[in-house]
């Protein structure tokens, strides 16, 4: 087959592929039309409330399509889950789960937790006091805290150093 042939038959193909995707249901029914070209037909849109003429109706970068059928997010919200990252970089990039704003069951939301596929992470900065300990005495989780100020320190004069209390 000459390259000028195989051109034109790229060409074809490229122009068919670029045209509306049409679904047939049965041999007997009318074609559902699909005006965007996401593979979800006019009358699903409709359904779900995305507009049939945008392949992304939330514009998160991910199809309607995708949304629907492949990852069952909301294609009308950015951030399904609301933990603040768009469902796309939730998928694709943290691999996070965009349909739980803690994905590893940590209690810390995606965003704000470091190692949001650790669920074990009980200290993520290593400073040998919980992130739950540190919530409670309001220090920061993801900030190295010196031991040392609670290891001399007895703010209720119980005998016990705030550090004894907080490990124990």
């Amino acid at each position: 087959m000459d390259t000028v042939v195989k051109i034109l038959i790229l060409s074809i193909v490229l122009v068919i592929a670029n045209t509306a995707y049409i679904e047939f249901t049965q041999p007997d029914s009318p074609p559902l039309i699909d005006s965007d070209g996401d593979r979800v037909s006019d009358d699903v849109e409709l359904l779900h409330g995305t507009d049939p003429h945008v392949s992304d109706t939330d514009g998160d970068r991910l199809t309607d399509y995708e949304e629907i059928f492949r990852y069952k997010t909301d294609p009308l919200e950015i951030d399904t889950d609301g933990d603040r990252l768009n469902d796309e970089f939730e998928i694709f990039v943290v691999g996070t789960d965009p349909l739980n704003p803690d994905s590893d069951g940590d209690g810390l939301y995606d965003l704000e937790d470091p190692l949001p596929l650790e669920p074990i992470t009980l200290d993520s900065d290593h400073d040998g006091i919980s992130d739950d300990d540190e919530k409670h005495i309001g220090t920061d989780p993801f900030t190295y805290t010196n031991r040392q100020l609670f290891t001399d320190s007895d703010l209720d004069n119980d005998g016990l150093s705030d550090y004894e209390e907080i490990i124990y």
